[in-house]
């Protein structure tokens, strides 16, 4: 009976040991992953209205259904997708930030059931679902804004995953499953293209898993496509499929913008006129090349001399505006020598000296005038009037041949900051900009870190022989104010001065106090500034026309047990992410060895081509997205942050973690391989190469 028993228990516990031992582990991982995002609250810029403030804006009106909104030099500047999936997870009642989070956490279960597929290993599984779970980019404070990027992380991952998953299918797939996989990628494909304008940077790591896949059909004829036929029925189609709902994608945003706006674009940062107009305006000869500007004084002098359109935009290039943008780009380069605007910054000064000509009243009406800007400097371009390089449809700078070396040089800083991962700097950051304004991106996203830690709180009463005072509090400085204020009427202080009209308040500020006034006035007196810092209970101010009187001044913590529990999380984090910047590099430069490794040994141990695929794919993300930031930081922007870097950081994890795995599996022993890791030998080529595993 004994026997029996232990039996019995034995086999309940080795049915109940993937269980526990995996799904469980999954999602304690995914709870623990969430609680840490949830240290980070939105840091909210409500004064961005070119980044956060606009998607807040297009969320807005998307909810109100009255698409993007009025028309004007924003409303199709950027992606509708990130403002609909605010306005979704608006609707849904959760924090952005932890949808974000839900998201990222979806796509790595995604991309770790689809090595454990391949692979039939568990343990590997799971590892790398959790070093995705822990991404410590997720926590740095630029990613912490109300900003594109932390959707697009996901997005990146989720387009590359369901590639491999379509191209690479088990032998016993159906057919109408290879079209949902179709129908899955060309959707995702879509919102990743629909969120920023830079989606072609990932294509090669798509044709990478294509590729794979068409070579494995040809050399190995796998089970899942045994001849080119077969091939093109179980991931031909499907890739047909994908194209077509990505192109639908697009084709109904920009039906819609033409419904709405007239025009037929996703975004007008791609629309011909414009891109024309910038680079008819970037052709132009300039009498002395500087790095990053786009159009200096000589070369719109040139311009205004031969296009009336050009000579629009002088009040603002020229003027006061143009010399704001400037300070803004100049401040935030750190560049010293800086007399003109740079070209990170030039984009948006042109569209607005568009906006300030009067073009911006209708969308066909801009592309209007950005096509007869075009036309006007591209034909004296043409005709010899002024001096000008070949003609140019794009916002990529021209080409200098010095820029490969720098690029080459500074592709090793923009590689550093990616494989470091955010180099420990992890934390939320206040949020900027007015009380009112903060409120209305917490009642939108959720979940927002205020601008100050502290509340003041200020009750008495104020009262005037010439009528009711009036409280408001002012600013010193470039300190943002706002407050709120109950106001009762003060009838006990009428009772001791007759025939003074009195008010009590109760008033409440995050302002500091060395940085706002109160300011106090009446009908026909002069208004009285009271430092806030002086504002104690008790304080009187006394003058012929006003008193005020303070019953109590209080500083409050507005979220003591709340900063107590950050702190925890932020500890936690940080210990976290200085693991991930010590162990990463190493981990990178084993991870292309166990790759290198994993190719010589191709014969003697392969692995499956599906994960050589994702591993590949991963490795041309990353290469593609290091060269293009480090392109962009020597000709348009500073671009070796970890807000640029981050969409590659989910495939430096994937890429280090399989390679790892892969320098691992080809150096130890076939008994420890069949010790340590559940597949146990080495892939067949006979049946499905993509996942099926010989004994």
């Amino acid at each position: 009976m004994d026997s029996n028993v232990r039996a019995v228990n034995y086999a309940l516990r080795q049915r109940m040991r993937p269980w526990l031992g995996g799904w469980v582990l999954w999602w304690l991982i995914a709870v623990f992953s969430l609680w840490l995002r949830t240290g980070f609250p939105t840091h909210a810029i409500s004064i961005a209205i070119y980044d956060d403030e606009l998607f807040v804006r297009a969320a807005r009106y998307l909810g109100a259904g009255e698409w993007l909104g009025p028309y004007d030099n924003l409303t199709l500047a950027k992606g509708m997708f990130y403002p609909l999936f605010i306005l979704i997870s608006f609707l849904l009642a959760i924090p952005l930030n932890i949808a974000e989070q839900a998201v990222y956490l979806a796509v790595s279960a995604l991309a770790a059931c689809l090595v454990r597929r391949v692979t039939n290993d568990r343990k590997l599984a799971l590892l790398l679902f959790a070093v995705l779970a822990f991404n410590p980019v997720l926590w740095h404070w630029e990613m912490g804004r109300v900003i594109r990027e932390g959707l697009y992380i996901s997005l990146s991952l989720a387009v590359v995953t369901l590639f491999v998953s379509m191209v690479f299918p088990p032998p016993t797939r159906r057919w109408w499953l290879g079209l949902i996989y179709g129908v899955a990628c060309g959707l995702v494909l879509g919102a990743f293209w629909l969120t920023r304008e830079e989606g072609p940077w990932l294509i090669p790591a798509i044709a990478v898993t294509v590729l794979v896949s068409l070579f494995a059909a040809v050399a190995f004829r796998p089970a899942w496509a045994p001849s080119m036929p077969a091939w093109l029925r179980s991931v031909g189609l499907p890739l047909v499929v994908a194209v077509a709902v990505f192109a639908a994608c697009n084709g109904i945003v920009a039906g819609a913008n033409y419904l709405k706006y007239g025009v037929f674009v996703t975004t007008e940062f791609k629309a011909t006129p414009f891109l024309r107009a910038y680079g008819a305006l970037a052709r132009i000869k300039q009498d002395h090349w500087r790095r990053f500007v786009v159009f200096p004084k000589d070369a719109r002098e040139r311009a205004y001399s031969v296009s009336p359109a050009a000579r629009e935009l002088a009040s603002v290039l020229d003027g006061p505006e143009g010399e704001t943008w400037r300070r803004i780009g100049c401040t935030q380069t750190g560049t010293a020598d800086c007399p003109e605007i740079l070209s990170g910054w030039f984009m948006w000064a042109l569209r607005d000296a568009v906006a300030a000509a009067g073009h911006y009243k209708s969308a066909p009406d801009a592309m209007r005038f950005y096509q007869q800007l075009a036309d006007e400097i591209d034909t004296a371009c043409a005709s010899g009037r002024i001096q000008c390089g070949p003609a140019r449809v794009t916002l990529m700078p021209v080409f200098h041949r010095q820029y490969l070396g720098d690029t080459a040089r500074d592709s090793l800083v923009v590689g550093r900051v990616l494989l470091t991962m955010a180099d420990m700097e992890v934390g939320a950051a206040p949020s900027i900009g007015t009380p009112s304004g903060i409120a209305i991106f917490a009642d939108m996203v959720g979940n927002v870190n205020p601008a100050y830690p502290y509340e003041l709180i200020l009750q008495g009463w104020a009262a005037s022989p010439s009528g009711q005072p009036q409280l408001a509090l002012k600013p010193l400085g470039d300190q943002q104010a706002d407050m709120t204020i109950a106001e009762m009427p003060g009838h006990d202080v009428t009772q001791v001065y007759p025939g003074w009209a009195a008010t009590r308040f109760d008033l409440r500020t995050g302002c500091p106090q060395a940085s706002c006034e109160l300011v106090v006035s009446a009908p026909g007196t002069s208004p009285v500034a009271i430092p806030l810092s002086r504002m104690n209970a008790g304080a009187v101010l006394t003058t012929p026309s006003l008193r005020v009187f303070l019953d109590f001044a209080s500083v409050r913590n507005i979220a003591a047990a709340t900063a107590e529990r950050l702190a925890v999380q932020l500890r936690i984090a940080k210990v976290i992410a200085f693991c991930y910047a010590r162990a990463f590099p190493p981990l990178f430069v084993l991870a292309l060895a166990g790759s290198i490794l994993a190719l010589v040994r191709c014969r003697s141990r392969p692995v499956p081509l599906a994960l050589a695929a994702l591993l590949a794919a991963s490795l041309a993300a990353i290469a593609v997205r290091v060269v293009l930031l480090a392109y962009l930081d020597v000709t348009s922007i500073p671009s070796a942050s970890i807000l640029y870097t981050s969409p590659a950081s989910p495939f430096v994890i994937v890429f280090n973690v399989i390679g790892c795995w892969c320098l691992v599996r080809g150096v130890v022993s076939e008994r420890m391989a069949r010790r340590w890791f559940s597949t146990g030998g080495s892939v067949s080529y006979s049946g499905d190469s993509s996942s099926r595993i010989s004994p």
